[in-house]
């Protein structure tokens, strides 16, 4: 827990919660458990509610930190949702509205040049 505390709390951006989840595999109207999730935290500044989906994209598209690209998180997190037969609306919808790379390319190009 501590590597992940490590790596997802940094700046105050999240909050460690336990979460119901269900388990997939398990029948109907059994196998839900508690998880560690890792929250927004909404008192932190950098909190945005009332963005729209394609301006959520739009962030996503440009952000980066240390153990990547956030395009590339955001579309490997639904690539291995779907892996194990989930789909997350929400996720799958902030992926259909992200820019394509070249699109990101040219923006960055036009703006530095």
């Amino acid at each position: 827990m501590a590597y992940l505390d490590e790596r997802e709390m940094l700046g105050g951006v999240y909050v460690r919660r336990l979460v119901p989840v269900r388990l997939l595999d398990a029948p109907p109207g059994e196998g839900v458990r508690r998880a560690v999730a890792y929250i927004a935290a909404r008192d932190n500044p950098s909190f945005c509610p009332d963005l729209t989906p394609k301006e959520i994209a739009a962030v996503i598209a440009r952000g980066e930190g240390v153990m990547g690209l956030n395009r590339d998180y955001l579309l490997n997190t639904v690539e291995g949702l779907a892996a194990m037969g989930v789909r997350d609306r929400g996720l799958a919808r902030l992926a259909s509205l992200l820019p394509s790379e070249e699109t990101e390319r040219s923006e960055k190009e036009s703006s530095t040049g």
